[in-house]
């Protein structure tokens, strides 16, 4: 079975219709910072960032371990309008868990799907995963509906301590097998679905 860490390095940059997906650099810290510092995107995921600075140092310390950690780069400006990265792993599982921002500009024009859509072919493809899973606040409904769109199945709704709100909140999760993944590739395929055609 294919190691991981070698597994994310042979992808350190991902090419998608219309994303590259590639480390985060110190020259994406204005455009994270943009998204970091809306009210609207923050909102589910991390505190209102308010000083470029803390940007910086968010970009320096994913720069420590790169490895499934990406800047959603618009092909056809060059912006970076998201990140997306692997993290929670149980490497002995082959287990993962996914998380994203998308700028709120960029919202349902089906970059988040595209993004997914992608990292989830590159787990089950490439790393040979189990499973990996994601959550969202279930007042988040557009992140369930990317997880729902690309594939991801629900299984659980249940309450755990935000650390962003400091309150108990409801969470959703969902996953996708390695085993659900390659029936879904076929049934696609025989149906040739687009995922995400504006």
């Amino acid at each position: 079975m294919k190691n991981i860490w070698r597994g994310l390095a042979e992808n350190v940059v991902i090419e998608t219709q219309r994303l590259y997906m590639r480390p985060k650099t110190m020259k994406d810290a204005e455009d994270i910072f943009e998204f970091e510092s809306n009210p609207h995107v923050a909102k589910f995921v991390f505190p209102v960032e308010t000083e470029i600075e803390n940007t910086y140092q968010y970009i320096a310390n994913s720069m420590r371990e790169p490895l499934g950690k990406y800047a959603l780069e618009l092909k056809e400006t060059g912006k970076v309008i998201g990140v997306m990265d692997f993290m929670n792993w149980d490497i002995h599982a082959r287990v993962a868990e996914v998380g994203y921002t998308i700028n709120e500009v960029y919202w349902r024009r089906g970059f988040a799907t595209e993004a997914l859509s992608k990292l989830l072919e590159i787990a089950f493809e490439e790393l040979e995963l189990v499973s990996v899973k994601a959550e969202f606040d279930i007042e988040n409904t557009a992140s369930g509906f990317v997880m729902e769109k690309s594939g991801m199945r629900r299984k659980s709704t249940y309450k755990k301590h935000d650390k962003l709100t400091k309150t108990i909140r409801k969470f959703t999760e969902y996953q996708l097998s390695r085993t659900e993944y390659f029936e879904l590739k076929r049934q696609r395929k025989a149906q040739d679905i687009q995922l995400f055609d504006d």
